[in-house]
């Protein structure tokens, strides 16, 4: 079970959501994704491309060098106040691909506003939950496999007609196991508490999804 929980906690790791969710997120066949490829071929690597870096390698980075630095002890970063300088960078990465997705988006007539409101949620959820690790420990992986989930829900209940809807809701109905399987690991593993992953599901997916319905972003 112990290996598992560890399997689990390294693939679904909260840096490697971003990638899931974009992937996921092309999958759907609706009006937007049609459009966005016929307009712009390349533009799906182009922004996964983006993602993988600003997303995934600058903050694995970023780690790397703190790990080097001792200003973290390892790469789960058991220890909370550890956890704050990461976070603070993931934010200012995130930011930095929210802003370049934004102006793409504007040359694209708009067709990825709703990813952008998923990108968006993650920022609010990633600011609250460092404003919450400065006096106490929530569990980012329950946060991330919560919000890709909700997130997910959200952009398929608002793609419109979608040609493959069966399947999406096959897939989506894994993300809602998921993410109990995912937030039990961190249980098994003894890195949280009941209370820390309950509340990382709650906000997780209670913000994801309300931005993306709701089409909060700025």
């Amino acid at each position: 079970m112990q290996l598992l929980a560890k399997f689990l906690s390294f693939v679904f790791h909260p840096i490697f959501i971003i990638i899931y969710s974009f992937c996921f997120y092309f999958n759907i066949e609706c009006f937007y994704n049609f459009f966005i490829v016929e307009s712009a071929p390349n533009s799906y690597w182009v922004f996964l491309t983006l993602l993988l870096t600003m997303g995934v390698f600058f903050p694995l980075l970023s780690m790397l060098i703190m790990y080097k630095s001792k200003i973290i002890s390892n790469f789960s970063i058991p220890i909370r106040t550890q956890r704050i300088p990461i976070l603070l960078l993931v934010i200012v990465y995130y930011s930095m691909t929210y802003y370049v997705f934004r102006h793409w988006n504007n040359n694209l007539f708009h067709l990825f506003e709703p990813f952008l409101t998923f990108l968006f949620g993650g920022i609010v959820s990633l600011v609250i939950a460092t404003i919450i690790t400065i006096k106490w420990k929530i569990s980012l992986h329950a946060l991330a496999i919560s919000g890709f989930s909700g997130g997910m829900l959200g952009l398929l209940l608002i793609s419109g007609e979608v040609y493959n809807l069966q399947e999406m809701m096959v897939y989506n109905t894994i993300l809602l196991l998921l993410m109990g399987v995912v937030s039990y690991s961190r249980l098994v593993l003894k890195t949280h508490t009941y209370s820390q992953v309950i509340v990382g599901i709650v906000l997780g997916f209670s913000i994801e999804l309300s931005c993306v319905l709701l089409h909060i972003s700025i």
